[in-house]
Formats: structure tokens, C-alpha cells, sequence
């Protein structure tokens, strides 16, 4: 028998589970926003049949869209959205005021740490002042020098390497659209072995030379009106990275002679292949690997 005035244990919880509770009417709701006319909708699939969140990259953070224009496309615009704001009668004093400013790319089809690259970059041109880098698409950047000698040595030098790949830099003038550079030309030193002495006692000559190996600007080592003493024609060029990789150059005088060229500091690439071609550098790579999976044999 219970003795008077004694509890009765508690109910046993049960298996299943109750109706959700409901938010009390102090907790705050967030409100619903509205859509924005002609925008896309959250997790909307894209013409590539990828939803918003598929694109995060593995930070978490989404890519860049470089063109959206299509993004764009069936977009009301109302008030201030329908008046340009219009610098084009300014754009020449703006361009001028950009001072320093380099976009670049690696030349490289392997990931690579960006912290690291620049890092790497800081210390391989050993800036005087600091570099600031800002990442603007897949292997793409900008650097900027904030003093003249730090620019000079930057652009004047090279070939940059990062972890034996090129690093090819052009001037930027902060307006124009990033994806409009080819980036496509690396400067480097040549030597073209025993070019006749009445050759290298000329400027002029000595550049219709190196014209041979590559494109201008160029940068010649002669003492004019003296004979140089080294055995070769050390010449800076620009390489279209396009074009076959010149091996000699021809030349006739009294009889026709070739003279061969060589290279300092080229990249990784260009020791596998004459071409600078990173589609065909990845064939030679796999028939490497295959080889060596193999014994030596195929």
C-alpha cells in the first residue's frame, strides 16, 4: 500500500518521438527575404547542370566567375542600377597613375601552394620593399613593387623559376582585363657558341643575331669596336613559349655555318622537349613513367 502523501514515479520517457516543439514568442525568427528579380535562384542549376554549392572550392570559398555577362542575362534594372557611371574620358590619367604593377603565371599543370609560391617569389627577387600579391583566377596573379629598383630588377631579370617552372610576368596596367594577357613570352640569356669575332664588335650585329633566337627587346654584351673576349654571343631575348626552341643559328659569310645555342636557367619543360608545349610535355612524361614502370622497356 502507498503511504499517504508519497510521489508517484515518474512516467518512464517514451520510445517514441513527440510533435516538434514550437519556437516560444520571444525567440527571433529570421525573416524571409525576398528574391531578387532576374537573379539566380540558391542552389539553382547552372547551364553546366552544377548547383551553387557544387562550385566551392576546397576552402569552402566559391571560384571567381571571370564573365558574367550570362549571369546577367534577363536582369530588370531599375533606378540607379540603368545609369553607367562612366570613366572612359578619365581612363588614360587613371592608367597612369598605376605604377609597379605585374600580372603573372606559372607555368605548371601541378597544384602548388599560392602562400608558398609567393614566398618563393619574395625571396627569389629580394625585394628592398614589400610585394603585395593578390590571386585573380586559376594560375593567374598580380604583384605589386612599391619602389623602382624592386621593379626594375624584377622586370629587367630572369628567368623567375618557381620550383623549376616558369614564371612568366608581364606589366599591368590595373584596368584591363586579366584573361587578355597571353603571357606567353620568358626572357632568357642565350649564348650562341663561336659567332665570328667581326660579329660581337657590333651592337648592331650582334642584335640581327639574337634576332635569330628570339623577339625584342633585347640586351646584347659587346664592348663596342673591340673584339669579346669570351668564345660566345650572350644575348637576352624574349621565347614565344608557342614556337619551337631555336637549337642553331645559320649564318653565311664566306661559307654557310651553323652555330649552336644554349640556355641558361631554362625551365623544367623545355629539357624534354624542344616545343614549349605543356600538352605534349605531358605525353613525353607519361611514355617516361611508362619506361620506368617497366624496366626500361615498353
Amino acid at each position: 500500500m502507498e503511504e499517504a502523501g508519497a510521489q508517484p514515479p515518474p512516467a518512464a520517457p517514451s520510445s517514441e518521438a513527440g510533435p516538434p516543439l514550437m519556437a516560444s514568442s520571444s525567440e527571433t525568427v529570421p525573416p524571409q527575404v525576398a528574391p531578387i528579380p532576374g537573379a539566380p535562384e540558391v542552389g539553382a542549376k547552372h547551364p553546366d547542370g552544377s548547383a551553387d554549392h557544387d562550385r566551392a572550392g576546397a576552402s569552402g570559398h566559391y571560384e571567381f566567375e571571370h564573365d558574367l555577362g550570362n549571369r546577367f542575362d534577363g536582369l530588370n534594372l531599375c533606378g540607379e542600377e540603368e545609369t553607367d557611371l562612366d570613366f572612359s574620358g578619365e581612363i588614360d590619367d587613371l592608367v597612369g597613375d598605376v605604377r609597379w604593377l605585374a600580372i603573372f603565371r606559372v607555368y605548371t599543370t601541378k597544384p602548388f601552394s599560392h602562400a608558398a609560391m609567393f614566398k618563393k617569389m619574395r625571396n627569389a627577387w629580394a625585394a628592398a620593399q614589400d610585394v603585395t600579391f593578390k590571386t585573380k583566377g586559376a594560375n593567374l596573379f598580380l604583384a605589386q613593387f612599391h619602389c623602382l629598383g624592386d621593379w626594375n630588377r624584377v622586370m629587367e631579370g630572369g628567368p623567375w623559376l618557381f620550383r623549376g617552372c616558369a614564371v612568366v610576368l608581364a606589366e599591368y596596367d590595373g584596368f584591363s582585363n586579366v584573361e587578355d594577357y597571353k603571357l606567353d613570352k620568358l626572357p632568357v640569356w642565350a649564348r650562341v657558341q663561336g659567332i665570328p669575332d667581326g660579329l660581337m664588335k657590333k651592337k648592331e650585329l650582334a642584335e640581327r643575331v639574337a634576332k635569330k633566337v628570339g623577339e625584342p627587346p633585347f640586351t646584347v654584351i659587346v664592348t663596342e669596336g673591340k673584339i669579346n673576349p669570351s668564345k660566345y654571343l650572350r644575348a637576352r631575348v624574349f621565347l614565344d613559349l608557342n614556337k619551337p626552341r631555336v637549337r642553331v643559328v645559320t649564318i653565311t659569310l664566306k661559307e654557310r655555318k651553323m652555330y649552336s645555342v644554349y640556355y641558361e636557367k631554362l625551365p623544367n619543360f623545355c629539357f624534354f622537349v624542344a616545343r614549349w608545349d605543356m600538352r605534349l610535355l605531358n605525353v613525353v612524361m607519361g611514355f617516361t613513367q611508362k619506361m620506368i614502370a617497366n624496366g626500361g622497356t615498353i
